[in-house]
């Protein structure tokens, strides 16, 4: 019997400029949405980057109909729907600009631009354009941190006193290694960018804003080794290896932020302990099918303490991948939701979540943390 939802599929063609780490597991994440919205065929249309071998590469092992070493080009391309943009920071604004102006629709990974200035300019001119975009911020579409979310929106904590979040990884702990991340003109700021603005979305995700930070910041490796075409140098790092911060919610909670990429035996560990006059919960990124969840409301005291809650079936985007609870999904998932989420708001014209807007405000934020370390001084945002 011939099924009539796939009979006239809706092409949507993608180009992912710049495959380092990042843009490779955005072409992995491409090959599994067709699945989840019927009727649209998801085409890998063109990868660019400046390296060749890696272009091709890319192109071959995820079959994009193209490859391209000029990012330029793709913008003539009248084919091409969804311009996704994984280059270092410095280039976002550039691009994303050029994108918009030719009608394309954009994923740009975050942050918006390596300093507020730039972010600005590409969310104000990404506007005046009808194209549809989105900021990478994966962690706004794990099921557990959107059952938190609407665990506070109904109210199960109260009043919230407090938010505490750390993100630590072990990444840069050998001095030897070296790339454009420990560059402030192309990265922004070091582990605050890298690691840190994931953290800082997710607490305006789940608490709103943040009216005023203090900060310290500290390098603690100076100089790194670098082998490029062969030889080896020594460069000098001019980010934030550490940044610890103190912050005033909106909604008068207090906050207190950690990120390092110098914690011996972390891989990738984003923690969030939320409190509240009715209870408490707590999340770990290296556990990210459950969360622990404290209920101080209820009458017979003697049982309050942490429960584990598995997420699953249940909970938000529960049905997307067939999965009982407790089997649980992994990182690339959350990718996989939000590219699903973009793809379906262009072809019934809704608004896209995260949005720019979410990574302008992201970007004061890092832009108020850095000039708080530099000058020891309370700032508003």
């Amino acid at each position: 019997m011939k099924n009539d939802a796939y009979s006239e599929d809706k092409e949507i063609n993608i180009a992912v400029i710049g495959v380092g780490w990042i843009g490779e597991v955005h072409s992995e994440c491409y090959k599994r949405l067709e699945q989840y919205i019927p009727g649209v065929k998801i085409v890998l249309h063109t990868v660019v980057d400046i390296n060749e071998d890696r272009a091709k590469e890319i192109a071959r092992k995820y079959r994009y109909k193209e490859w391209d070493t000029d990012w330029k080009n793709i913008l003539k391309n009248k084919e091409i729907d969804i311009v996704d943009i994984c280059t270092s920071n410095k280039f976002h604004k550039e691009i994303a600009i050029a994108a918009a102006k030719a009608g394309k629709h954009i994923i740009c990974e975050k942050p918006l631009a390596s300093n507020l200035k730039d972010a600005k300019e590409l969310y104000e001119e990404v506007l005046k354009h009808n194209v549809k975009s989105l900021i990478n911020f994966p962690y706004r579409k794990f099921p557990a941190l959107v059952y938190i979310r609407q665990l506070i929106m109904k109210g199960k904590l109260g009043d919230i006193y407090d938010y505490r979040a750390s993100f630590t990884q072990d990444m840069s702990m050998n001095s030897n290694y070296f790339d454009w991340h420990f560059k402030k003109s192309l990265a922004g700021a070091g582990c605050l960018t890298t690691m840190g603005i994931h953290s800082l979305d997710m607490a305006r995700f789940l608490m709103g804003d943040i009216s005023e930070v203090f900060a310290l910041s500290k390098t603690f490796i100076k100089e790194r080794s670098s082998n490029l075409n062969g030889k080896i140098t020594r460069e000098k790092v001019d980010v934030d290896d550490t940044t610890a911060i103190l912050a005033k919610f909106k909604i008068g909670s207090i906050g207190t932020f950690f990120f390092s990429w110098l914690v011996a035996g972390r891989k990738h560990h984003m923690d969030i302990e939320i409190n509240g006059s009715k209870g408490s919960i707590l999340f770990n990124s290296e556990r990210l099918n459950e969360i622990k969840f404290c209920d101080n409301d209820i009458k017979d005291k003697k049982n309050i303490g942490f429960k584990n809650i598995l997420i699953g079936a249940e909970h938000p985007y529960g049905n997307l991948f067939s999965l009982k609870t407790g089997m649980g999904i992994g990182w690339k998932e959350s990718i996989v939701i939000q590219f699903t989420d973009f793809v379906k708001a262009i072809i019934e014209d809704k608004k896209t979540e995260p949005s720019l807007h979410d990574g302008l405000e992201a970007q004061k934020l890092i832009e108020a943390i850095q000039t708080s370390a530099e000058s020891s001084k309370w700032v508003k945002i």
